[in-house]
């Protein structure tokens, strides 16, 4: 898998827009992060990883249909 990491948002929206990655690629990617880091800083207390899976793939499929939704559509983001 790519490490995704290295890219800015704008990068990782043009290689959705490219077609090079998925919403879901990203998104299992930045999971996996999360998963191995979030231990240690404990960023996130409330991680709904089966939701951004599933909100990946629709992403995608959207993408796939060209009913983009804005800007950042398909880009994981957490708050």
């Amino acid at each position: 898998m790519k490490d995704f990491s290295k890219y800015s948002a704008t990068e990782l929206l043009k290689l959705l827009e490219q077609g090079q990655t998925t919403s879901l690629e990203l998104t299992q990617f930045f999971i996996q992060k999360i998963k191995e880091t979030n231990p240690a800083i404990n960023a996130l207390v409330f991680p709904l990883f089966e939701q951004a899976i599933l909100a990946a793939k629709q992403s995608d499929e959207d993408r796939q249909q060209n009913r983009i939704k804005g800007r950042l559509h398909g880009l994981p983001i957490t708050i």
